[in-house]
């Protein structure tokens, strides 16, 4: 593990070292190349909230330069990016950005990457916002990685849908592997500087009346270094595969008997309907951390997207049912009980059971009965929590999980959690109904609206306190609805300048926060 971390230090700063000389010294001999562009620009927001929570919509989606804390904030923000085309098929991008915060005395480089595209598959190193991986078109996003900076990264694949060939278009899909790390500043008791993995591939029809499209994607930590300085193994083979692995065993059983890491997934089936007119998605999402929610969990995130092909007041419509109560149902993993010492014993301290039982076999119909209470085991999959990986999908302390989740960071401004330790996510089973719009008022000035109901029930972990024991005066016991309300603004200006105002709402029996977000943005070149 400390060869491969050292090993990837030294090619993540070699890749930076290379990408800003190659980066300047394309930027001159940029005059004068047709097959060349170059964009240079400035961007200047002031927020401020009524809460120190800063309403939901208004630092959401903004890659990590919104904080989700604080009641006032500053941000500059310099970006620049270049394209050079050899022809139709070959180009390479490069690009940088750098901001800073109220205080000035900070400035932290965002993009800084190089990209090579031959015709539709592109190979991209560096940092780069991760808004080009598949499965974000839903809104909000399960994966909601437009909500974090960029992380140092290789990735590569086919982003966009490509034609299968010798299918005359009938048949597209598109592909992403990414691999990258944490590199943040983690407190403990989490996983310094972990490993994430990301993959998605999906098949689509073309040429067809209606088109179904279906994909899979997948997500893991691993590997890290724990807050005593215990490097965690890594099995490269056995967590891309999501298989056990002997290699884990030696380190903590639970661990290799499962597949290593924090693994989350989604799964997506949808129809895409186009005419002249109009673009039509409908999906449904399905999230799960293991074999078992693939299967047997109800959760699911249900979409409806409708865009206009033309300049109106209506440009865009979506509704989003979310659904993640379900977790595929409270029951326990019972595996853990093979390590009880004596098995009639454990029966008779705690239901009161005169059994004499011996072998395992015996022992799990009783476990099945009286621990799990009928339910199936494989449940509780606790979405973004796990018990080594305790910062779980954070980087820079803005969380890439789906956004109407709340951590504990968040539920400690609005309830006393001196009664319960939370998990990292406090909040993970919901049910909620988002609806958005976007469109055209005037000439040059566009909108965005969002309004989202949801309703809150906590955790299972918080539910229950030993097995299905319920815990008294559990906070989100009989759940707690929350709305969230977004109207934003965009005026395009002369000499490419753009401005921006937002103004969000958060209100219901979780916490009360309003906030305006304003900025200014300003391409330099190349001037219109």
């Amino acid at each position: 593990m400390g060869l491969w971390l050292q090993l990837f230090n030294k090619i993540s700063r070699t890749v930076n070292i290379l990408l800003l000389l190659s980066l300047f010294t394309l930027l001159q001999q940029t005059a004068g190349a047709q097959s060349d562009s170059l964009e240079i620009g400035v961007r200047g927001v002031a927020v401020y909230s009524s809460d120190h929570l800063v309403p939901l919509w208004l630092h959401s989606n903004q890659y990590g330069q919104i904080d989700a804390f604080g009641n006032g904030q500053l941000l500059g923000h310099v970006h620049a990016s270049y394209e050079h085309r050899w022809n139709e098929k070959l180009s390479l991008t490069a690009g940088t950005g750098f901001w800073t915060d109220n205080e000035l005395d900070r400035v932290t480089p965002g993009q800084l990457f190089a990209a090579v595209s031959f015709q539709s598959f592109t190979l991209i190193a560096g940092k780069k916002n991760l808004d080009y991986l598949p499965g974000q078109e839903a809104d909000p996003a399960f994966f909601n990685f437009r909500n974090i900076r960029p992380m140092p990264a290789i990735s590569f694949g086919f982003f966009d849908y490509t034609p299968v060939p010798f299918t005359r278009e009938y048949l597209q899909f598109k592909a992403a592997l990414l691999q990258g790390r944490l590199n943040d500043e983690r407190e403990s008791p989490g996983v310094r500087q972990p490993y994430y993995h990301f993959k998605s591939l999906y098949l689509k029809t073309g040429n067809l009346p209606v088109n179904i499209f279906a994909g899979m994607n997948h997500s893991v930590l691993f590997g890290g270094t724990l807050s005593d300085g215990t490097e965690i193994p890594v099995d490269w083979i056995s967590t891309y595969l999501i298989n056990s692995s002997e290699t884990l065993k030696e380190f903590n059983h639970g661990e290799g008997t499962n597949a290593p890491g924090e693994h989350v997934g989604l799964s997506e089936f949808g129809i895409h309907y186009e005419t002249d007119r109009i673009n039509l998605f409908i999906s449904k999402q399905d999230p799960m951390t293991d074999y078992s929610g693939l299967f047997r969990s109800k959760d699911k995130i249900l979409n409806f997207r409708i865009q206009i092909k033309k300049t109106n007041w209506l440009e865009e419509f979506s509704y989003q049912y979310a659904y993640t109560k379900h977790q595929t149902g409270p029951g326990l993993h019972l595996a853990p009980f093979r390590e009880v010492e004596d098995y009639s014993l454990f029966l008779k301290e705690n239901f009161g059971l005169d059994a004499d039982v011996n072998t395992w076999e015996e022992f799990y119909p009783y476990l099945k009965e009286y621990v799990n209470r009928g339910y199936p085991e494989y449940g509780r999959d606790n979405y973004f929590n796990h018990g080594i990986y305790r910062l779980g999908h954070f980087y820079d302390e803005h969380f890439y999980g789906y956004p109407l989740m709340h951590s504990k960071e968040q539920i400690k401004y609005f309830k006393d959690i001196d009664d319960f330790n939370y998990s990292t996510i406090g909040n993970n089973r919901l049910q909620a109904h988002h609806f958005a719009m976007k469109g055209s008022i005037t000439k040059g000035l566009t909108y965005n609206a969002k309004v989202t109901f949801s309703e809150n029930f906590g955790t299972y972990n918080g539910f229950y306190t030993k097995w299905l024991n319920e815990r008294e005066g559990y906070y989100f016991r009989e759940g707690k609805k929350q709305n969230y309300y977004l109207l934003e603004l965009s005026q395009q200006l002369p000499r490419n300048f753009t401005a921006q105002a937002a103004f969000g709402f958060d209100g219901g029996s979780l916490y009360q926060s309003w906030g305006i977000r304003c900025g200014i943005s300003w391409v330099i070149f190349p001037l219109n």
